[in-house]
């Protein structure tokens, strides 16, 4: 089942509002109280990123996410399919950042 939280948000049903890496980036997941896990992204672009995590959040949930030694990125929780999750950045990243997170992670647009 899959559960939305925003139309704005592209899920894997929809048509994505910009361009997305191809992954696997290396990451870590951090919500409030919970301690932080390592995460794979599956695709990332400016305006949020998805992956695979059995940990359960709730859609709207706020969390922090590190890429590519970048410091941590606040997203919120936009939609689940079961352990598979979408993630809206808070404040969308500049294209020289997802550009510096491919080229550290070896990720192809």
């Amino acid at each position: 089942m899959i559960e939305f939280n925003s139309r704005a948000f592209a899920t894997p049903n929809k048509v994505r509002r910009a361009d997305r890496y191809s992954l696997p980036i290396p990451g870590v997941l951090r919500e409030p109280g919970v301690p932080k896990f390592n995460i794979m992204l599956r695709d990332v672009s400016v305006t949020g990123f998805a992956c695979d995590t059995s940990h359960v959040m709730q859609i709207g949930a706020r969390v922090w996410v590190t890429i590519a030694n970048l410091a941590p990125l606040e997203a919120e929780v936009k939609w689940r399919d079961g352990f598979y999750y979408g993630f809206a950045f808070v404040r969308p990243l500049y294209p020289a950042v997802l550009d510096h997170i491919a080229k550290q992670t070896g990720s192809r647009g």
